[in-house]
């Protein structure tokens, strides 16, 4: 207790301040006898109660109760006097005074003070409580949520200011049979009684969400907390009810919903119609009066297509689709031609529609705001368009849809380029000849062109995703990390190098192998271009070929002209000395010497023939004369190691061919296997008469049906490898040593 005493008597200030401190030991006394005492504490000090005499030295007590009631007017005042009159004590309570003590009958005063103080501290808390009632009033009326109380039947007790808007309800009396379910669609306001507030009434709560119904007949999405209220025997008074409105919420999360969806398509690589379609969609699902359209830049420059517009009719975009960029093209050729948005209000009024105007106001079509869309780079990949209904410019909630769109549409419009510039590179690399080839560091190939595919026979399904060494076979293997290896050293220039294809066959290979850097100059992949150079250079070993038999013919001819010249005499004179000769056996030496001389003529013929390139006069041979000479010759020329083995039927079909040549090639035939048998072994001559028909035919190569002599030459030998048996009628290709074979025997 702090009480201030305003007395000027000592011995009744001693007097009360005893009977105070034995009611209240901690209390604390503030004693003042004047006017300015009096006023100074009251202006420093907070008191819990004033306790005044009546009647002072040139101040009174009402004076002091009108000093108190100005500066604490929420302190209780207590009179205690002994000259008070009852005309007085009515005068003073009635001015304010909580009471009044007759000091005479002292004993009151602590009973009048409890009252007092108990008085005043209900009347405070009444006080803070209307204070507290009216903001609570207040708050609830100016938030924007609905609040309601009603009855557990569902009677409106109560309805804020953000409800009666909502429902459309005048400020005022509630109607008396205004129910809270007829806030409500049917299906929600059954929902409502039947199910929400029930359980409000069992739990004490109730949340979910529900929709409202405003006075329009629009459906909008709310939360909804319905809080029972109980009464100290626990029945339940009254319903609160809140309800927020989610259609901002909603609409939130659809955006972000969408965005998200549009760029999972991005990332999916989805067609670009479909991503565009889906991203006008959502933007129109946020504000319905927005027709959204999307032009694409042509690859003239000059023209924009249609994209996507999903509510926009189809003759429209049909009639616009290729419109030219303009200083009048409406507002999308326009936005594209000044480079910057053109914001169309009213397109009856406005001149940039002047060439199109008619076309949109068909089609009810009434403002237009377009925005050019660009990349990164700032070039113009097209433009954003939205269309109404009705005239207008674009609200705030408009534009950041517009952004929000523009910003996507730029994302996907520059990856659907990007790829379409990849795509186009990959063909160019797809149909270029040479092999082109991609590799990570580690080897392992991420591209193969068909280049590549036709080179070295793999497939690019095949060849992606393994390591260049799996491709070849292991003797390749060398050559192929040296060349690899050189794209690190930065060396530009290419290696020819042997591979083998798919199939086994040899390659012989010029390529090159260069690093990709990324931006920071760090190496992140291996560029390999070769070309098959295989042809190339069998053409030119023809070449060469073709240049070493020009020479040999020309040596041909001049060393057949020679032995002309030498064989002529032995040719003349072998007929004289027969004339002379008597003895057989120097006819036998005649015959012997005549007949290698005319051999030996032949030779040259067939030398001459082969200088001029020509085949040789063709005549009615029978092989197997040829076949018995020749397996004389092999008898006297040949190791006795070797044994002869002839099959020559005498019934034989006769040719027409170079009796000389015919004879050249068996001889080469059976030389080379004496040679293949140096330790003896078994020769075989054989002929068959044989009819191809046509399938048979066909099976041979440059083979036509008919009637043929089939000759063999076989031997018991080393045999040839298959590497050098698809070489053996190449000219001048030998295996023996330097100066033991020319090349030319079998070819």
């Amino acid at each position: 207790m702090k009480l201030l005493h305003l007395e000027d008597n000592p011995a009744d200030a001693e007097l009360v301040r005893e009977l105070l401190l034995t009611e209240w030991p901690d209390g604390e006394i503030t004693l003042v006898a004047g006017r300015t005492d009096y006023k100074a504490a009251l202006e420093s000090r907070k008191f819990d109660l004033i306790l005044s005499d009546f009647t002072l030295v040139n101040f009174n007590g009402l004076e002091a109760l009108e000093i108190a009631k100005t500066l604490t007017p929420d302190v209780p005042f207590i009179f205690l006097s002994g000259s008070i009159g009852e005309d007085l004590a009515i005068e003073a309570v009635r001015s304010g005074a909580k009471d009044y003590v007759i000091k005479d009958r002292i004993k009151r005063l602590v009973t009048a003070i409890h009252r007092a103080v108990s008085e005043n501290q209900e009347r405070r808390q009444l006080r803070a409580t209307e204070e507290a009632r009216q903001r609570l009033a207040a708050v609830l009326e100016s938030t924007p949520d609905f609040v309601s109380m009603a009855s557990p039947d569902g009677h409106v007790l109560y309805l804020n200011h953000a409800g009666r808007q909502m429902l459309g309800l005048p400020d005022g009396p509630i109607p008396p049979d205004f129910s809270l379910a007829d806030a409500y669609p049917p299906e929600s306001a059954r929902r409502l009684m039947k199910k929400s507030f029930p359980q409000a009434i069992r739990d004490g709560f109730y949340t979910g969400e529900s929709t409202l119904r405003t006075h329009e007949g629009t459906q909008v999405p709310v939360s909804q907390v319905i809080i029972a209220h109980k009464s100290e025997r626990g029945d339940v008074e009254y319903l609160s009810t809140i309800l927020r409105d989610l259609t901002s919420r909603n609409q939130a999360e659809a955006l972000i919903n969408g965005q998200k969806q549009v760029l999972e398509m991005i990332a999916g690589g989805e067609p670009l119609t479909d991503i565009m379609t889906t991203l006008l969609s959502f933007i129109e699902t946020q504000a319905p009066e927005m027709l959204c359209s999307l032009l694409l830049l042509e690859d003239d420059g000059k023209h924009l297509r249609s994209c996507a517009a999903p509510r926009l009719p189809a003759d429209y975009l049909q009639a616009v689709d290729r419109i030219p960029i303009g200083p009048r093209g409406g507002s999308c050729g326009t936005a594209a031609f000044r480079r910057s948005a053109v914001f169309v209000a009213d397109i009856a009024t406005d001149l940039l529609w002047t060439d199109y105007r008619d076309l949109a106001l068909a089609h009810d079509l009434r403002s237009c705001w377009a925005t050019p869309v660009f990349d990164v780079n700032h070039r113009l990949l097209g433009t954003f368009a939205v269309y109404g209904r009705t005239p207008g410019d674009a609200t705030e909630r408009h534009r950041q849809l517009i952004d929000i769109a523009i910003h996507i549409a730029a994302i996907c419009l520059s990856r659907h380029r990007a790829e379409q510039r990849l795509r186009e590179q990959a063909d160019i690399l797809s149909k270029a000849s040479n092999a082109i080839i991609i590799t990570d560091l580690e080897d392992r190939v991420t591209f193969w062109n068909r280049g590549a595919e036709r080179v070295y026979g793999w497939t690019s399904a095949e060849a992606v995703g393994r390591f260049a060494e799996d491709l070849f076979p292991p003797e390749d293997h060398p050559e192929l990390n040296g060349a690899l290896q050189a794209s690190f050293d930065e060396r530009d220039q290419s290696a020819e190098v042997r591979l083998h294809h798919k199939d086994g066959q040899s390659l012989i290979i010029e390529a090159s192998a260069t690093i990709i850097r990324d931006d920071m100059g760090q190496p992140k992949a291996r560029l390999i271009v070769s070309s098959d150079l295989t042809a190339k250079r069998k053409l030119e070993e023809q070449f060469f070929r073709a240049q070493r038999l020009e020479s040999v013919g020309m040596l041909a001819a001049g060393i057949a002209h020679d032995l002309n010249n030498v064989l002529a005499p032995i040719l003349l004179a072998a007929p004289m000395l027969r004339e002379n000769a008597t003895v057989p056996g120097d006819l036998r030496m005649i015959d012997v010497l005549e007949k290698s001389a005319e051999r030996g003529a032949a030779l040259v013929r067939q030398i001459l023939s082969f200088a001029h390139g020509a085949d040789g006069a063709h005549q009615l041979i029978q092989v197997k004369h040829l076949l018995r000479d020749l397996a004389n010759f092999i008898d006297q020329t040949f190791p006795k190691s070797i044994q002869l083995r002839e099959f020559i039927p005498t019934d034989l079909w006769p040719i027409k061919g170079n009796a000389t040549q015919i004879h050249q090639v068996l001889l080469n035939l059976c030389v080379n296997a004496r040679d293949a048998m140096p330790q003896g072994g078994t020769l075989t001559l054989r002929a068959e008469n044989s009819t191809v028909d046509e399938v048979a035919a066909q099976a041979i190569d440059g083979a036509r049906a008919g009637s043929y002599l089939v000759l063999h030459v076989e031997d018991t030998g080393t045999g040839i490898p298959l590497n050098t048996l698809e070489r053996i009628w190449e000219p001048f290709f030998t295996t023996k040593a330097a100066g033991k074979g020319t090349g030319l025997g079998l070819s």
